[in-house]
């Protein structure tokens, strides 16, 4: 396998790619999930900013096919990788681009490492988009500590604009769920902090 493979084929390879890592936000935003998908068969998710596709792995495999349809969307051609194949469809295309062409509703809308890497107000805007097209929840996951991050690769679209604090999400009416550190691979910071925030439109049911 050349470095390159290794490098969009791997967990490692793809954070390291982009400079930190989040793992940490894995568990607390699968467990959201399995709220809604524990009662539900056929729960369909819309997965925004879907980079290497690492959700779409973890989705399928974890809810044994009770995820229908899984939708992603990217912006970013060059990440993908074998992993966009456990979506059921790709939209390559600007998330807010495909935002105002969408209009069917989803059980779920996971905004993933996202929200920095837009202006404050493009942020807001997507935000204001995404709340009415769920049926259930909406999953951001966020710094929302100080995280500089320049652009990968060529790729201007991994430049940090805006870091979120909690305070902001909550007037939106999300909550949070959970907290995590996040490592930067820098020496200052060497960590940030990342917060999971749901907002939820209907229960479990």
């Amino acid at each position: 396998m050349s470095l390159c493979t290794f490098l969009k084929e791997t967990i490692i390879g793809q954070r390291l790619l982009l400079g930190h890592s989040n793992i940490g936000n894995r568990e607390p935003i699968l467990a959201e999930i399995a709220k809604i998908v524990s009662n539900n068969t056929d729960v369909s998710v819309l997965d925004l900013g879907i980079g290497g596709g690492n959700f779409g792995k973890l989705l399928k495999q974890r809810f044994n096919g009770k995820i229908n349809p899984l939708i992603g969307v990217e912006v970013w051609k060059d990440y993908e990788n074998s992993q966009w194949g456990y979506y059921d469809r790709v939209e390559v295309q600007e998330i807010e681009i495909f935002l105002n062409e969408n209009t069917i509703k989803f059980d779920i809308i996971m905004l993933i490492d996202v929200l920095e890497h837009l202006p404050y107000k493009e942020g807001y805007n997507m935000l204001k988009k995404i709340l009415p097209l769920n049926r259930k929840k909406v999953i951001v996951s966020t710094p929302v500590t100080k995280l500089a991050q320049k652009a990968h690769l060529g790729n201007q679209y991994q430049v940090h604009h805006y870091i979120w604090n909690e305070k902001e999400l909550e007037d939106l009416g999300f909550e949070k769920v959970a907290q995590h550190k996040m490592l930067t691979f820098r020496i200052r910071p060497l960590t940030a902090t990342g917060g999971v925030f749901v907002f939820s439109s209907g229960g479990a049911s």
